[in-house]
């Protein structure tokens, strides 16, 4: 028998209390659904990481591929059974211990588990079990315990999805699967349910869209070919490719929801002109909230302009021109293809960026601001670790005894005293922080985490004696003995796509908002600071990652050398001479290897819940 399996345990939970509100029809057809939105998801992350050199992502919490996948299906075939406990128990451990669980697979089982019920009675977000009865053919208003057996359903697809994925296991097909996937591929023909046969339903067929036409070249058939030749040729890296199927993705789902376009030879230039005319003002926030992952691309636009969307910001002249850079590239694939389109011109929405010096772009916060940032509670003592508002008061900015190791302590001082940018900050991992010739140093360079700008970023710094002085090295090094790869491990959300920066920013806003300024104006300071005080612009370069202006400046000298630096690094402004050395004291969730407590499950679309409290011990 096969060992916890759970699917007909809960396909009599659905036996027992669906009592006709739901259909057999109708349950699978939520199982389809689901799993065919799990399945794209894992395929593209499968597809990021392998393109980082086959190397698994944080968020898979030590796992291999196969072993999340297959953690994360028991997970979800469990929450879908109401008869299921809540743990595994002592037996059936055992049985997972046989079947080549390791011990930290059954960690992230428990731990995961652990996150059952933090929107009550269902495991998903109540807007996104109403989006998938709506795409049964249900209505809107649903009662609750509708709601819970689409959301039973849905769990029993994300399960179908990671067990497809979960190879080397060799897990056996289950019904669900069947269900899910009939011809192996998520999108292949399912056959419809009949007095006979009464293992799947089938959706209703979509309706012809009025751009199609017989022998027509799908949109997504173009994007995938695009995608392997960029990624082929090194052009593109994960960033670059992520990014292009976000933004064809978006296109190629207005031209399919609002015009009925799925097919290249549909369009034409008029629907360019109205795509721009939404690009001219959608909200630049766009994007950033757990359900925009599976609204309806309609919604998605309603949400994101006029006049449901209040924010007053647009996108910025250069990402619009990224849009149109992407697009472009799409009709360029789609000609190689011998697909007509001389019709569409994509040049003519290119936005030339205003004429203005670039010194007013880029202001450098003045010393006496980043001075106040740096006496900021989050540097001298707070009374938690959460960024958050509760009941007026944010902890992390208020006044206490409590001073926290952690990207929001460390990074600020990267980009002050080392000039790095945000995300090459955010994305050091352990083996980056070493030694030359005794030096403590920090490396600049490509790594499974994340790209850097271009080959002249990559560099090494001596490490600046504040960062030393104020623990850094000691930090690492703890970061390092609990087995993480990132240093700043606090920045990680298990299934997010989003830049690492984006978390540090979110954190670090109310102080930057304080005292006016960013990040990487921070990094403005740095060089605008070395400048006033003499040192060289080829000396500034070297420490920025930016490329000479002469070949005798680049081509044929070296960067800087280590033992030379520090001459150089110490003229940076002090700002931090203030600030009491301290024991390190990592986030007590860091320190015991659990998940963020603000962490997001992007596959599900849900928030992951963890008591705050337990941070201040």
């Amino acid at each position: 028998m096969k060992a916890i399996s759970l699917t007909a345990r809960s396909l009599a939970d659905f036996e027992q209390v669906r009592r006709g509100m739901l259909s057999r029809e109708q349950i699978n057809a939520v199982i389809r659904i689901k799993a065919r939105q799990v399945d794209e998801e894992l395929t593209a992350q499968l597809v990021h990481d392998q393109i980082n050199g086959g190397l698994p992502s944080e968020g898979m919490m030590g796992l291999a591929w196969d072993q999340h996948a297959t953690v994360m299906a028991e997970t979800n075939r469990r929450r879908a059974s109401a008869l299921a406990d809540k743990s595994p128990t002592a037996g059936e451990i055992e049985i997972l211990k046989a079947r080549g669980w390791t011990p930290q697979m059954l960690h992230v089982l428990e731990g995961v588990l652990g996150l059952r019920g933090y929107f009550g009675s269902t495991a998903h977000r109540k807007e996104h079990l109403q989006d998938l009865a709506r795409e049964i053919g249900l209505t809107d208003n649903e009662p609750e315990e509708v709601l819970r057996h689409i959301d039973m359903a849905a769990l029993r697809g994300s399960a179908a999805a990671y067990d497809k994925f979960a190879k080397a296991f060799a897990i056996n097909p289950d019904d669900d699967l069947t269900v899910a996937f009939p011809e192996g591929r998520p999108d292949g023909a399912v056959k419809s349910l009949s007095p006979d046969n009464e293992s799947v339903a089938s959706l209703p067929a979509k309706p012809s869209s009025a751009g199609t036409r017989p022998g027509g070249t799908k949109i997504q058939e173009i994007v995938e070919a695009l995608v392997s030749d960029k990624t082929g040729e090194a052009e593109w890296d994960a960033k670059s490719a992520s990014q292009a199927r976000a933004i064809i993705k978006l296109f190629s789902g207005y031209l399919s929801e609002v015009h009925g376009i799925d097919e290249l030879e549909g369009i034409r230039q008029k629907h360019l002109d109205q795509f721009d005319g939404i690009l001219k003002v959608l909200n630049p926030r766009h994007g950033k909230a757990a359900e925009d992952k599976t609204l309806p691309v309609s919604r998605y636009l309603a949400k994101y302009t006029p006049p449901a969307s209040k924010h007053d910001g647009k996108l910025s002249t250069k990402t619009r021109n990224r849009y149109w850079v992407f697009i472009g590239q799409l009709f360029a694939r789609a000609k190689k293809r011998g697909i007509d389109t001389s019709g569409l011109n994509v040049s003519l929405f290119w936005v030339k960026a205003a004429d203005v010096d670039a010194r007013s772009e880029r202001e450098k916060p003045a010393t006496d601001r980043v001075r106040a940032f740096f006496s900021l509670p989050v540097f001298t003592g707070s009374a938690g670790a959460d960024s958050r508002k509760v009941k007026g008061e944010r902890a992390m900015y208020t006044a206490g005894p409590h001073v926290f190791h952690r990207a929001a302590y460390f990074a600020p001082m990267l980009a002050q005293y080392h000039g790095f940018r945000r995300e090459e900050i955010c994305g050091l991992v352990v083996g980056d922080v070493g030694d030359t010739n005794g030096q403590p140093t920090v490396v600049i360079r490509k790594n499974a985490q994340r790209r850097i700008k271009n080959a002249q970023s990559e560099r090494i710094h001596a490490l600046h004696p504040e960062l030393i002085r104020l623990g850094f090295v000691e930090y690492v090094e703890k970061i390092r003995s609990l087995g993480y790869s990132l240093v700043f491990p606090d920045l990680v959300s298990p299934g997010s796509t989003l830049p690492l920066g984006d978390r540090l920013y979110d954190e670090l806003r109310p102080g930057f908002k304080a005292c006016g300024f960013t990040t990487h104006q921070l990094r403005h300071f740095f060089n605008n600071d070395l400048k006033q005080k003499g040192v060289s612009e080829e000396v500034r370069r070297d420490f920025m990652g930016h490329k000479g202006e002469s070949e005798s400046s680049y081509r044929y000298a070296d960067a800087i050398y280590v033992e030379h630096q520090l001459e150089k690094l110490t003229l940076v402004e002090n700002v931090t001479a203030h600030l009491q050395r301290q024991d390190i004291k990592l986030l007590a969730w860091v320190e015991r290897r659990l998940v963020a407590p603000w962490a997001r499950e992007s596959r599900t679309g849900r928030s992951i819940p963890r008591r705050q409290d337990a941070d201040v011990d």
